[in-house]
C-alpha cells in the first residue's frame, strides 16, 4: 500500500488508476489507509530516516 500511496501522491493520478500489480494495493485500500497513516504521523517519520 505504501507504494500505491507514494505513486498517487507523486504522479497525482486518481486512486482508481493505480497499477494493479503486487505491492501497490488497490486504490480503495490506499485511499482508506492514507488518513490513518497521516494521523499516525508516518510521513514525518519517513523523512527522519536516513536514506
Amino acid at each position: 500500500m505504501f507504494r500505491g500511496i507514494q505513486r498517487m501522491l507523486h504522479t497525482r493520478i486518481a486512486w482508481e488508476q493505480l497499477p494493479r500489480q503486487p505491492g501497490f494495493g488497490s486504490g480503495t485500500i490506499c485511499w482508506r489507509r492514507l488518513p490513518d497513516w497521516t494521523e499516525a504521523r508516518v510521513w514525518p517519520r519517513l523523512h527522519e530516516v536516513p536514506a
